[in-house]
């Protein structure tokens, strides 16, 4: 999930999200797509996804919700990661401070960064 975050962050610093098209932008919108189907479907606890994970599938929805859009048109499908945008709304719902999720990175670069060296120590304690 990391390296699919790089390649997120990345494409967010040089502005070239919207010519994604495969790899990384399914890969995250499925997984938060999967994970709100079944906070949805109350197998797993909302206050608890959102103490947990809030901010990072707000701020996914935030960086992905063009690519997410683009699907629903090409495919004529306004369910498409349904789920994510309801637990998103939910949890802006349930706690408005997490709205801010959704304003512009601050330091594109800078999480760049901080993600390539998360990928280096996952790297090095490999060896």
């Amino acid at each position: 999930m990391l390296r699919h975050r790089l390649t997120i962050a990345t494409a967010l610093r040089d502005g070239t999200l919207e010519e994604l098209r495969a790899g990384a932008p399914p890969a995250i919108s499925g997984f938060w797509e999967e994970l709100a189907a079944l906070v949805r479907a109350k197998h797993l606890d909302r206050q608890m996804m959102l103490d947990l994970l809030g901010e990072a599938y707000c701020s996914s929805w935030r960086d992905l919700k063009p690519y997410v859009l683009r699907i629903r048109e090409a495919y004529g499908r306004d369910d498409f990661f349904c789920d994510w945008e309801w637990m998103v709304q939910e949890t802006v719902r349930i706690e408005p401070i997490m709205a801010a999720s959704f304003d512009p990175p601050p330091n594109p670069a800078g999480m760049v960064t901080m993600l390539q060296d998360q990928i280096d120590v996952e790297v090095a304690l490999r060896h």
